[in-house]
């Protein structure tokens, strides 16, 4: 669930359809984040260095700038950047996928999409990584134990 930073962590919703974005501010609200969404992508660079965002959820049919050149920009962005990003779009074709990971994005969700994973793939890029697993030595066998071999 939700971290223990006030008011929850902050994500940056990057949508122009009104309909998915008030329903991703719904579930992101609902799951203890702090939602914040514009509506195009130059606003999205300007509320970025803002409010300093844990993750972007972005589409790419933005009206003006696209969600690929919002994608380089952030990139470019010295300031906020590693920053995850998840395409979320109804572009399915593999051409921008490739293109899409290849600036930068760390997973592409498609349109029409489910939104309980959605929150789960959100949560497991802002989940701290598993602690690495140490060797263990087994312990010198006991000097006193018993050994039957047969």
């Amino acid at each position: 669930m939700a971290s223990p930073e006030p008011w929850g962590r902050p994500i940056l919703v990057v949508e122009d359809d009104p309909i998915v974005g008030e329903l991703l501010l719904l579930r992101l609200n609902t799951a203890g984040y702090r939602p914040h969404w514009v509506r195009n992508g130059q606003a999205a660079l300007g509320r970025a260095l803002e409010v300093r965002p844990r993750l972007v959820v972005l589409d790419l049919g933005l009206p003006g700038m696209d969600g690929f050149e919002v994608l380089a920009a952030l990139k470019g962005a010295r300031r906020i950047w590693p920053l995850p990003v998840i395409v979320l779009t109804a572009r399915q074709n593999a051409a921008d996928v490739t293109r899409a990971i290849s600036l930068g994005a760390v997973d592409y969700v498609a349109k029409p999409f489910n939104g309980e994973a959605l929150m789960a793939r959100i949560e497991r890029r802002l989940s701290p990584p598993a602690p690495a697993i140490e060797s263990v030595a087994c312990p010198p066998p006991d000097a006193q134990a018993e050994y039957w071999i047969d």
